[in-house]
């Protein structure tokens, strides 16, 4: 997957890639939730996701996304920062990683830069316009981190 600020997101075609020391269902590396308000952009980092092995939801904004951690088991919340509503994405960063820190975090923007000191501890800042193998070594090197902590 390649984004351009302005310009889109192109998906290219996921090989086979992406190991994990457990899963969570047969197949699956674990659950990633999605938290993205750009419909397309969503769409395309679940699909990019799913091909890797990963099961995903999907909220568009921050309030939807604590009903989903709610009721489903997630291993990483991959947010933007800017989404409609009363809660951005490193407050909702910040919500999950004192409510679940076994949840590992991926905060994202096109729009602005990210101080690493903002996201939580072991959580990263992925900069859009980003790539595939980008977003599939962030996901796998929250993983761990979560792990660790949990």
């Amino acid at each position: 997957m390649d984004s351009r600020l302005a310009g889109g997101t192109v998906d290219t075609p996921p090989s086979a890639t992406g190991t994990a020391d457990e899963t969570s269902s047969a197949g699956s590396l674990g659950t990633v939730l999605v938290v993205e308000d750009d419909e397309i952009l969503r769409t395309i980092a679940c699909d990019v996701l799913a091909g890797a092995g990963w099961e995903t939801r999907e909220a568009a904004d921050a309030a939807s996304a604590l009903g989903v951690l709610e009721a489903d088991a997630v291993n990483v919340v991959f947010t933007d920062v800017d989404m409609p509503g009363t809660m951005d994405g490193l407050m909702l960063a910040d919500h999950v990683f004192n409510h679940w820190p076994a949840i590992g975090l991926v905060v994202t923007s096109g729009r602005y830069s990210v101080d690493a000191s903002r996201v939580p501890r072991g959580g990263v800042f992925l900069s859009k316009p980003y790539q595939r193998r980008q977003l599939l070594a962030v996901i796998d090197l929250v993983t761990h981190a979560a792990s660790r902590r949990a």
